[in-house]
């Protein structure tokens, strides 16, 4: 835990005076030296886009490392961030202090426990290993179609993992948004105002569900829950929005969005925000705002583009639609097809045949993908779906303006797109909770604010948080590997492997279920041998035989 925490603080630091210049620059504002959500934000968004332009040319170590405190350094000295700031301490209830105090135990208790995600043994380990080893390999989804999936989540997880000082790789970058998004959500809920507002019940429910579905999954360096934990940001920075009607926040609201997309692909839907910006910015003639959407969002994508196309030959993977390039390392347009059909398949009915499972319409295995769901979960699939009758009610009335229903819309083409798609609830959270949770916000503030005050409200609403909170630590609490993790995290899993081959080099294959975790290094799932090194070392890249 000791080690969690420093590099805890070594992330707080540098993003934060990262983000702090950078709200400088972009909003001409360079008097707020006051740390807050926004800015830790924008600077993870800018040490992973650095990351991944540095990446295409070299490892992810020491020499980034050194090159991004440097930078620290010295844009402290000139911008002078005030990162002690504690005064906020002083407006919060004795609720809210307690409520984050113990937030930070469990989120620093739950950081350190062994990860518990699937997908971190079969392949999120050994990208992030290739990424602390080498630049961008040409061909590299040849060898294991997931290693060209190309989550940013991966590189700024191998920034912060310093294997390069030769202990164990850390992967504590999703704990550590998950605290700073959970801490920003209570210190906000201070009533200040004479009457809830939106924004308000939209942050008690998004505390509530974070601890409730995303808390288990904080160990892991895997894309759900920073890909969920952003857009649930985006959806709350949109209805403070409509409140304050401030456009310095639709830079930040875009900024994320692409972010969101280059963490996950499942996150595209969330483009159609940056459209809608992009038309009212253009209605409101705001040119300078435009062109700076442009620029921030090219910035942000084109290293993703970029990375894509070295490590597949595609602008995106898994979709061949998208071929412009036919280059000697490009992944076959078969296999690329097995890996997407194999992506909707485990979706939408795991275990079942891909072949047998694609010719399936909707209406031949959603009934079969509903029916093997939790009793809970059937109901939020029902409730978000159904959402759309009481928000046209709402709007009818004339209580919902045409802001919100397309913020709510937004929300609702998402939640249509993941069960259309891949509807593994891993994935789903992003949209299935906000379509929930914008649809019941309007009702609950009308009759609170009616029938209650702000600070009754708060008051219960911190009292279950306390509960709910206390009670998670008290069932998550691992006792057996405590004393084990007060120095430092739990390692990636060790499991075994045996040796096996690509066309002509040898390396290592999984032993069991494609669970190659990411100490024996290269692994791949099993032997492929259409797969050839393009030369004698793997930085000449892999090329598949057709």
């Amino acid at each position: 835990m000791i080690i969690t925490l420093l590099i805890w603080l070594l992330l707080y630091i540098e993003s934060s005076i990262i983000g702090n210049a950078l709200q400088g620059l972009a909003f001409g504002d360079r008097s707020n030296k006051d740390i807050n959500l926004k800015q830790i934000l924008l600077g993870l968004v800018a040490i992973t886009t650095a990351s991944s332009y540095f990446s295409l040319f070299a490892k992810i170590g020491a020499t980034f490392a050194i090159i991004l405190f440097l930078l620290s350094v010295s844009l402290f000295i000139i911008y002078q961030p005030n990162l002690l700031n504690l005064s906020f301490l002083k407006k919060l209830s004795i609720f809210q202090k307690v409520s984050i105090s113990i937030s930070f135990v469990l989120v620093l208790e739950l950081s350190t426990h062994a990860v518990l995600n699937p997908d971190t043994n079969i392949y999120h380990a050994q990208a992030i290993r290739w990424i602390e080893n080498f630049p961008a390999i040409l061909g590299l989804g040849n060898l294991h179609g997931r290693f060209a999936f190309n989550s940013a989540w991966f590189l700024i997880n191998a920034v912060y993992s310093f294997s390069f000082l030769g202990g164990q790789s850390y992967h504590l970058v999703s704990s550590f948004l998950f605290l700073v998004v959970v801490i920003a959500l209570i210190s906000n809920l201070s009533p200040i105002h004479k009457k809830i507002l939106l924004s308000d019940i939209v942050r008690m429910f998004f505390l509530l569900f974070a601890f409730l579905y995303l808390a288990s999954d904080i160990s892991s360096p895997g894309t759900d829950t920073p890909t969920t934990l952003i857009l649930w940001v985006l959806v709350l920075y949109l209805v403070e929005f409509l409140e304050d009607q401030n456009k310095n926040n639709l830079l930040i609201i875009t900024i994320l969005s692409t972010f969101a997309i280059t963490i996950k692909l499942s996150a595209v839907s969330v483009g159609v925000l940056i459209l809608v910006i992009l038309v009212f910015l253009l209605a409101q003639k705001d040119y300078k705002k435009v062109a700076l959407l442009f620029l921030t969002s090219g910035i942000i994508f084109i290293p993703f583009l970029t990375r894509n196309f070295v490590l597949s030959g595609y602008m995106l993977y898994p979709f061949p639609s998208i071929d412009l390039f036919n280059v000697p390392w490009k992944v076959a347009l078969d296999r690329v097809i097995e890996e997407r059909n194999a992506i909707l398949v485990w979706g939408r009915l795991p275990g079942e045949q891909i072949s047998a499972a694609m010719k399936l319409g909707f209406t031949e295995w959603f009934p079969d993908w509903f029916a093997g769901q939790t009793l809970i979960r059937r109901a939020l699939v029902l409730f978000a779906s159904a959402s759309l009758l009481p928000i046209l009610i709402q709007w009818k009335l004339r209580l919902l303006g045409r802001l919100y229903i397309a913020i709510y819309f937004l929300t609702y083409f998402g939640l249509f797109f993941w069960l259309f798609a891949s509807p593994d609830f891993r994935f789903g959270y992003s949209f299935l909770i906000p379509t929930i949770v914008l649809t019941i916000a309007p009702i609950m503030v009308a009759l609170l604010n009616k029938y209650f005050n702000p600070n009754q409200i708060n008051r219960t609403f911190f009292v279950l948080l306390v509960l709910l909170l206390m009670s998670t630590l008290w069932l998550s609490f691992d006792n057996a590997t405590f004393r084990a993790r007060i120095i430092q995290p739990s390692d990636y899993d060790r499991v075994k492997t045996i040796p096996c081959g690509i066309g002509n080099a040898s390396l290592f294959c999984a032993k069991s279920y494609n669970k190659c975790s990411y100490h024996d290094f290269p692994c791949i799932p099993h032997d492929r041998f259409w797969v050839f090194m393009a030369g004698e070392v793997y930085t000449d890249g892999f090329i598949g035989i057709k």
